[in-house]
């Protein structure tokens, strides 16, 4: 399971970090959502957010080669256990969701990663409304990967810059009352199909990678070099960790991480 979103650092230069940072799904719950088994995949330290691709693309090819290959793991046993690396779900916030999916924000037309419901505008306040009653009415077709594909294909075929459709704006490398009715409570429709498709919020929730975002940023001190040293000092933490740790037959099964 992975995730990503970012997380100020300074105020004087509007700094931030993005980790990307992956659990096993295979450790229990709630064992798996300890800050020393949650894996950093990658890092971003900079004034200005990061661009999807160069954030995502990297450490997608590196897992695809990892799962087209063999990870073998001593756990200690006679033979070293076989494990198949897939990524089950990729988590996080509606504004981190939007940027590497490369569809709209939660505050413009088509922002739903569910459903193809556009939206309307509210020119009192100049936002983008969800109406849960025009949902119902409409019946909006599902999102699927293959509009996806679509929409890109008809974004490359525009010579019009910054050019989006069904608020898809590129491929991404992941591939109450009415003025309250924002994206943020029309994604509450979809709770039920994700709870079937995910299983209980419990077992994947954004807890587990905010606090390991809080966590990671207490890893810098100073103004200079703050991304090396988070990546720098999570190093030094992960062997420390590796030193003191024993490998066991029921490490998957048992609560002693």
């Amino acid at each position: 399971m992975m995730s990503t979103d970012g997380k100020p650092l300074t105020t004087s230069n509007n700094s931030s970090i993005w980790p990307v940072v992956g659990m096993m799904a295979q450790i229990p719950h709630p064992i798996r959502d300890y800050h020393k088994n949650i894996m950093l995949f990658g890092l971003w330290h900079s004034c200005v957010s990061p661009d999807p691709d160069r954030l995502l693309s990297s450490i997608v090819h590196d897992l695809m080669v990892s799962g087209a290959g063999d990870l073998m793991i001593d756990v200690g046993t006679e033979n070293l256990i076989h494990f198949d690396i897939e990524v089950l779900i990729v988590g996080g916030d509606l504004p981190a969701r939007s940027k590497c999916n490369k569809i709209s924000a939660h505050n413009g037309f088509f922002s739903c990663t569910y459903c193809l419901y556009e939206g309307v505008s509210c020119t009192q306040h100049r936002h983008v409304l969800y109406p849960y009653v025009d949902f119902k009415q409409i019946r909006p077709p599902p999102r699927t990967k293959e509009h996806i594909a679509y929409c890109v294909e008809q974004i490359k075929q525009s010579n019009i810059k910054a050019f989006r459709t069904y608020g898809v704006y590129g491929l991404s490398p992941l591939i109450f009352n009415r003025c309250k009715e924002i994206y943020s409570v029309h994604a509450l429709c979809h709770f039920t199909e994700q709870r079937f498709s995910f299983g209980s919020l419990a077992y994947h929730s954004m807890f587990a990678p905010e606090s390991a975002l809080h966590h990671f940023s207490k890893l810098a001190h100073g103004t200079i070099s703050r991304g090396a040293q988070i990546a720098y000092w999570h190093c030094i933490n992960r062997q420390i960790d590796t030193l003191n740790a024993s490998p066991s037959p029921q490490i998957f099964t048992q609560n002693f991480f």
